[in-house]
């Protein structure tokens, strides 16, 4: 035990003595008031121990007030560029500026007051779940703790718990699903009300019940946002544009998705930009046009023919995907399902209020890994494939396909298990979709 105990305390040791590599410049100045305007100008980076460029002579401007959508696959370096701002790395080229201050010239510490970061994988602490959302403003009042959970709709969760606000979260929030953790870090967002807001993949890696609650929890940012002259970003690939409205409801620019859900095929690769505030518009219009990123004019017939048909095609998904969660339910094979349709659904309450339909997107856990391999291995007429929102039935295995390059650790944490699979519902004959089904959980 004492051996044990003194290798533990020299690692300890190691973590304290390391010399950081962010620090603050000699001459730093702090920065106390913040307009907003973010600049990057001809930003370059690589890592230190990797001269491979992750980014190469990047330029934009964010004036106060306006907002950027950065929009791009995995690993294209979307994340990097959010870190540069903090200083959680330092660019190699190039410089990122605040009001015009390049922000390694700033304090560490007045730099990062202003800014608020709601990342895809959400760090907590060993401890309770008061001090966790304290951490984004310590020295804060209960009273002000439990204001910000209540924004972030998790204080009603929170009061369920044996011990409440007290509860203890375990390492890395262990005890908490991913959902959970990921309001917990809007609540943090909402008690430090910060003067800069970045939303790194908030929802991402969420099934469909914990992105109910994490979209509630984004209206009440849109109010803060405007209240503070930020734009909010609303990806709604899952609902399309018929079923949900996000602009009505606050958001100032929306993404879609072209390729399925609003093309109807596979067809072709396209996602689309829509803002009802005109200067900014003008902007994505401009770089549309500089960069040649519009669509080609038969790519634009494609979609706009699918276009054509999404009412119906969506109506008959959603019809289908209502009845098959209902027959899952009842599945001795199937323990748990996730479809917003279901009035038991948490978050049915807030669909029924934010959309006029359910979509066609459902989750579900089989009892166990083999269950869930012969699943995929027998169905017939749903093809086992990692795709979502066209006319064809498609089911995915999310351990293997779409989170398949996401930490096993953090898998577990989301819920991202052997047993969880993911259907995306098509439009035809539901009783031979479900005989599909029944054959392959026999």
């Amino acid at each position: 035990m004492m051996q044990k105990g003194l290798s533990g305390f020299r690692r300890f040791l190691d973590v304290v003595e390391t010399e950081p590599e962010i620090v603050n410049a000699p001459d730093a100045e702090s920065i106390d008031e913040v307009n907003g305007h973010v600049s990057y100008e001809n930003v370059s980076f690589h890592y230190s121990d990797d001269d491979t460029p992750v980014l190469s002579n990047v330029t934009f401007d964010i004036p106060a007030g306006k907002s950027v959508a950065l929009v791009g696959p995995s690993g294209s370096g979307k994340t990097t560029i959010c870190s540069l701002l903090p200083r959680f790395y330092d660019v190699t080229g190039g410089r990122v500026t605040i009001d015009g201050k390049d922000v390694r010239d700033l304090t560490l510490e007045s730099l990062r007051n202003q800014i608020g970061l709601v990342q895809q994988d959400v760090y907590l602490f060993c401890g309770s779940i008061k001090e966790n959302i304290a951490y984004g403003k310590p020295g804060a009042s209960m009273e002000e703790i439990e204001d910000a959970a209540r924004k972030a709709n998790i204080h009603d969760f929170i009061m369920e718990l044996p011990d409440g606000y007290d509860t203890f979260v375990g390492e890395r929030g262990t005890r908490l699903s991913g959902g959970q953790k990921q309001r917990i870090s809007i609540a943090r967002v909402f008690l430090k009300n910060p003067s800069i807001l970045i939303l790194d993949e908030a929802t991402s890696a969420l099934d469909n019940e914990s992105e109910r609650w994490i979209q509630k929890s984004l209206e009440e940012l849109a109010k803060k946002a405007k209240k503070h002259d930020l734009l909010l970003i609303v990806d709604n690939t899952f609902l399309s544009p018929y079923l949900q409205n996000p602009i009505a409801q606050g958001a100032d620019l929306v993404v879609h998705s072209g390729t399925k859900f609003l093309g109807g095929h596979n067809d072709t690769l396209a996602g689309f930009l829509c803002t009802p505030i005109k200067a900014l518009a003008e902007q994505i219009r401009y770089l549309f046009k500089t960069i040649g990123s519009g669509l080609s004019p038969f790519d634009s017939f494609l979609v706009l023919r699918g276009i054509k048909t999404l009412s119906v095609r969506v109506e008959r998904q959603q019809e289908n995907a209502m009845k098959i969660a209902s027959w899952l339910k009842e599945q001795k094979k199937v323990t748990d399902v996730y479809y917003v349709g279901l009035p038991e659904h948490p978050g049915y309450e807030i669909n029924q209020k934010q959309s006029r339909g359910a979509g066609s997107m459902i989750s579900f856990r089989t009892d166990t890994e083999e269950t869930a391999r012969k699943v995929l291995e027998r169905v017939k007429l749903i093809s086992y494939a990692e795709s979502l929102g066209g006319v064809e039935s498609l089911i995915t295995y999310p351990m293997l396909q779409t989170h398949g390059d996401v930490p096993v650790e953090i898998r577990e944490r989301l819920g991202i298990t052997e047993t969880f699979l993911r259907l995306s519902v098509g439009i035809e004959n539901v009783d031979d979709l479900i005989a599909d089904l029944e054959q392959a959980l026999a």
